[in-house]
Formats: C-alpha cells, sequence, structure tokens
C-alpha cells in the first residue's frame, strides 16, 4: 500500500487498492466526497446544492458557485445566441406578467379524476363557439386521397433507412403545403425548431422535384448533429441556420433584409446575408411560409406569436420592403403549416390566447371562479393521458377521451387567436391517419 499525497484526500479505496486523489477540505484531511461518510465527526462541514442562477434547471454546491458561473453551458449557449442575427429577447412571449423563471405547477395532492367533467363541458363549448365538429376536431376521420406523381418522385428521393418512420408524415405535409399554395413562387421556407431539419430536407428535395426557387432558414437553439441542410445530396447555398431560442427569434427583422451580423458571426451566416442584401431582386420572396413538424408545447405558441407579429407589421401604415422602395403587401403575409405536439408543456407565460380559455371558463357554472393559469396547466397535465398505449386506453377510456379533448381546447384557442388577429379563413384539421400518428393535427392559412 503505498503512501498517501500529502495534498490529497487521506481516504484508502480498498476497491482501487489506493488512496483518494480528490483535493482535501481545507484544514482537514478528507476531500469533500468522503468527509460525508464521518459526518458524525464533521457535522459542521456540509456542502448545500442551490440552483443555478443562469439556469435554475441544474444544482451546483453553493461553495462551488464562483468557479461554475463564468463556464456554466447555459451562459456560454445565452451568450452565442444573444449575438445571433434576428436575436430580440423576449420578443415572441405573449405574457411579460409571468417572471422569466417561473416554475408554477398543480399541487401535487390534485386528484385529477375529478376536473374530468369540467374539461368535457369546456370542450363541448368550445366546439359550439368554434363550429368544429367532435369527429373533425379529434382527428378521426382522415380521408386519403390519391397523391401526384411529384410525390411519389419526391418520396424515392428523399426516403432513407434513417427517416422512413417519419417519411409519411413529411411527403404528407409537404403535399398539404403544395395543396395551400405555399409552394408556389419565390418563398421564404423558415422552419421552427428545426431539430435536424428533417422538414427543410423534405421540401429541398421537392424544391429539385417542382423546379422551384426557394430560401431556406432554420431556427433552433440547441446545437444539432447531422444537420439535414449539410447532407452531400443537399444544394450547397440557399440555408441559413440560426441557433436561437424561438421565444428571441424577431422574424420582421429577418424580413427587412436590413439586418447586420455581429463580429465573430459564422462566415456561412454572414454569407447568407450577404447574398440577400446584394441581390434583392432575385431573392424578393412571393410569399414567406412558416413550417414545423410536430412544434412542441408553448414553442407552438410562440411561432404563432411570431408570424401574428409579423403580419402586423405588414399591415402597419407605410410599412416598406427594401427592394426599391416597394410597398409591402399580402403576399408578404406569412403563411403557416404547423402540426402540433406535446400540449403537455403549454404554459400560462406562453400560450397564446388565455383570453379564450378565461371566456370558455366564464360560461361554464362553478361554485367559485376558476383561475385560468390553473386550468391551463390542468389541461396541460391531462393531455398526456392521450399519449396512453392500447393496454391502458382500454382500461381508463375516460381518461384516455378526456385527454384528447385537452389537446384539442388548447389548439383551438390557437385557431381562434389565428383568426382574430387577421389570418383568414386558418383551418385545423388532420393531415394523415391516426394510425401513423396520433399526433396528426396541423393549424394551416391559405
Amino acid at each position: 500500500m503505498g503512501a498517501a499525497n500529502g495534498d490529497h484526500c487521506q481516504f484508502y479505496l480498498k476497491n482501487k487498492k489506493r488512496y483518494c486523489r480528490f483535493p482535501l477540505v481545507p484544514g482537514e484531511t478528507l476531500c469533500y466526497t468522503h468527509i460525508t461518510e464521518r459526518q458524525d465527526k464533521f457535522e459542521d462541514i456540509q456542502r448545500v446544492r442551490i440552483p443555478c442562477p443562469i439556469d435554475p434547471k441544474h444544482s451546483v454546491y453553493q461553495d462551488q458557485l464562483h468557479r461554475h458561473l463564468p463556464k456554466c453551458s447555459k451562459e456560454k449557449l445565452r451568450y452565442e445566441m444573444e449575438e445571433q442575427p434576428c436575436y430580440v429577447k423576449g420578443i415572441n412571449i405573449p405574457r411579460s406578467d409571468i417572471p422569466e423563471n417561473d416554475q408554477s405547477t398543480l399541487p401535487d395532492d390534485i386528484r385529477l379524476d375529478t376536473w374530468i367533467p369540467l374539461v368535457e363541458r369546456v370542450f363541448e363549448k368550445a366546439l359550439e363557439i368554434t363550429g368544429f365538429s367532435k369527429e373533425n376536431v379529434l382527428g378521426d376521420n382522415f380521408e386519403e386521397k390519391e397523391q401526384g406523381p411529384w410525390v411519389d418522385e419526391m418520396i424515392t428521393k428523399a426516403c432513407n433507412h434513417v427517416d422512413a418512420k417519419h417519411a409519411p408524415q413529411y411527403a404528407r405535409l409537404v403535399e398539404v403545403m403544395e395543396e395551400a399554395g405555399h409552394l408556389e413562387g419565390k418563398a421564404l421556407m423558415v422552419e421552427y425548431g428545426c431539430g435536424k431539419g428533417g422538414m427543410t430536407r423534405w421540401l429541398s428535395v421537392a424544391h429539385d422535384v417542382l423546379e422551384k426557387d426557394w430560401d431556406f432558414v432554420l431556427v433552433e437553439r440547441e446545437g444539432r448533429r447531422n444537420k439535414q441542410e449539410r447532407r452531400k445530396d443537399m444544394k450547397q447555398d440557399g440555408y441559413l441556420r440560426l441557433k436561437l431560442d424561438l421565444a428571441d427569434f424577431d422574424l420582421c427583422q429577418l424580413l427587412s433584409r436590413q439586418t447586420q451580423c455581429k463580429e465573430g458571426i459564422t462566415d456561412d451566416i454572414k454569407g447568407w446575408f450577404n447574398t440577400i442584401q446584394s441581390n434583392p431582386t432575385q431573392h424578393r420572396w412571393d410569399k414567406v411560409v412558416i413550417h414545423a413538424k410536430h412544434l412542441c408545447g408553448g414553442a407552438t405558441d410562440l411561432a404563432i406569436h411570431s408570424a401574428v407579429s409579423a403580419l402586423h407589421q405588414v399591415k402597419a401604415t407605410g410599412s416598406r420592403s427594401t427592394v426599391e422602395n416597394e410597398k409591402i403587401g399580402d403576399r408578404h403575409i406569412p403563411k403557416i403549416c404547423i402540426a402540433t405536439c406535446c400540449h403537455h408543456m403549454c404554459c400560462p407565460k406562453t400560450y397564446v390566447n388565455v383570453k379564450y380559455l378565461d371566456d370558455l371558463l366564464r360560461t361554464i357554472p362553478c361554485d367559485k371562479p376558476l383561475d385560468t393559469s390553473f386550468f391551463l396547466r390542468l389541461l396541460a397535465r391531462m393531455s398526456g393521458w392521450a399519449s396512453m398505449d392500447n393496454t391502458k386506453q382500454e382500461q381508463h377510456p375516460e381518461r384516455y377521451r378526456t385527454g384528447r379533448y385537452a389537446k384539442r381546447i388548447l389548439d383551438l384557442g390557437r385557431w381562434s387567436y389565428l383568426k382574430e388577429h387577421g389570418f383568414h379563413e386558418p383551418q385545423f384539421r388532420p393531415y394523415i391517419d391516426n394510425t401513423i400518428t396520433p399526433e396528426n393535427m396541423i393549424l394551416l392559412t391559405i
């Protein structure tokens, strides 16, 4: 047995047949890890973990906080995002009255089953107000249509073993966009919450098959490997990937073409903006299309708020584009094709239509007024029931049904918000059969 190093912990590790190599607690003979094994001898020395002030989702030892803050990965990510073009902190968050670090949740002892009758009554009222039928809004009556020959060619070129599971969904979403007129003319395709960029890949293949002329923007806050726009079979230009949280992405700034890149921005981002700004006529977009496949929870609300803000900018008096002093018109109004998902992640701070929920609750007789934020969290929690497997669906049919109702209540609020804010005849309908994916509903504007 070798002698212990005087600068390191004096705890002997029997399995490794050596002394611990961790640094000592100042004034002691053990490290922080092993001193807890002798708490009876060192009761006055205890390490306390506290939430990181930069990101409370992770914690650090209080005595190590000063060392952690300069190298916290979340701080580095935040700085990187703040340097990105089109960054405006919190521009797409609908409610500024709720603190940024709000972690409010439902009480631990809440009995969700007791709230099922209320959710059912609210769902029926939501159908009455919006004019939807139960069959259409639940997505159970999807009618398969014969697809065009260009779709077969796109599937042949785009499908591979990696995304074979999602191929029918991607193909159908692109086909829906074509039916809605989103693919006509010179378009700017903006994928919100893009992940690896799967939707952009399929649109890029459609771009080649249909011989279109589009530019592509991908927005994602997380770093991703195997980005689809970097595949060898993709065209080498026309793609811009911004590392931004959707809450901070200013679409209006992107459409203005006047974005200035800060020092330190990568050459590919600078090159994209230089190309757009130096050739305004060549990159004169006939339309802007916001698209996403299964945009999770509050991200859908952030995307809707972003689109509405851009619409208001377009309709503002005197708004002009930078192309030969051209007046901005209806062709700049964003088009939307978003498949919703992960309703359990919705929250009061980001949900776009809290007023709609408040109005629904006012029509339902209750013993006492119900807080709208509480009800929204209730819907979010219950929506998870809609993801039960077949066995649990048979065991808990009432919960499964209520979970689906909760999802649709939230989605109909989003549909209503689009309609109230200037999007004519928005649609909420299934885009594919629910046997392929239970998340088979899309928000679509024409």
